[in-house]
């Protein structure tokens, strides 16, 4: 009896032990995936695609270790507010330039012709982080680049349709303050049997990227997934209809590339 209480005992201070060692593993982890967030600005995405009518609904939350930026542009098809005490966004009449974001002309990188709003934050000295929430439709259907070619194709700078969705910095469907590198976490919600890629790692239903990036791309539609695992790397491919034999040159091809030039250039970086 004296040795299992003992033994009982032990079990108990072991248990105790490893929960507290899982404890701080954890709390380290988070803080240092807060701090890495907090050395570039970040964005916190919720983005529901309604295909059927070109339409996506989306809450940004803009984290920034110093002061949010003053001015950003969203698409022209958006209605934007936010429900933060104290912060204010107002649409201007004027047309954005390079220099509202602290730019050289020649690197702005949209034209007068683009959809784009330009929108200033109005917030108290000091505000890190700002809520912004929006609405409305992008629909910019395919057009054909290099006619002169017997093998042109087709092109868009964002859309939202029954047949998939295709966003990314051009398109303007997350605030955009100015040429910065950012991290960010992205939840889209899609139609049922709808999956979506994006930069970064998936958890559960979110897309998580710790390194920082320029731009953001969402591209979701029905698609077949393929995917395999190629030593530190998932290497996926995803079609419009099951095909294995095409799936299997995709996913065979994409491991040699990677192995080429991680030979040449150097190891390949990122997760998938």
């Amino acid at each position: 009896a004296s040795l299992g209480v003992h033994y009982s005992a032990l079990e108990e201070i072991m248990q105790k032990a490893l929960f507290t060692s899982f404890f701080i593993i954890a709390c380290a982890t988070f803080l240092a995936n807060t701090l890495l967030a907090l050395k570039y600005m970040h964005y916190d995405l919720s983005i529901r695609c309604v295909p059927h009518e070109h339409r996506i609904s989306s809450e940004a939350i803009v984290m920034c270790k110093e002061k949010v930026p003053q001015y950003f542009l969203l698409h022209a098809g958006f209605r934007v507010s936010t429900p933060q005490k104290g912060v204010k966004i107002k649409r201007l009449t004027e047309k954005p330039k390079a220099h509202h974001f602290g730019l050289a002309k020649e690197d702005y990188p949209f034209s007068e012709l683009s959809s784009a709003n330009l929108y200033k934050i109005t917030a108290p000295e000091n505000t890190k982080q700002v809520i912004i929430r929006y609405a409305g439709v992008i629909y910019h259907p395919l057009e054909r680049v290099g006619q002169e070619y017997a093998r042109g194709f087709q092109s868009t700078v964002g859309t939202v349709e029954p047949r998939g969705v295709y966003l990314s910095t051009s398109s303007l469907f997350y605030p955009w303050f100015g040429k910065r590198l950012f991290t960010f976490r992205l939840r889209p919600y899609l139609p049922f049997g709808w999956s979506s890629m994006t930069q970064g790692k998936k958890v559960g239903p979110d897309w998580h990227c710790l390194h920082p990036q320029d731009d953001i791309y969402l591209i979701a539609a029905p698609f077949v997934k393929y995917d395999r695992q190629e030593g530190n790397v998932r290497i996926a491919a995803l079609l419009r209809k099951q095909d294995d034999t095409l799936a299997e040159k995709y996913l065979s091809v994409t491991s040699q590339y990677i192995k080429m030039y991680s030979e040449l250039i150097g190891p390949y970086p990122y997760s998938k």
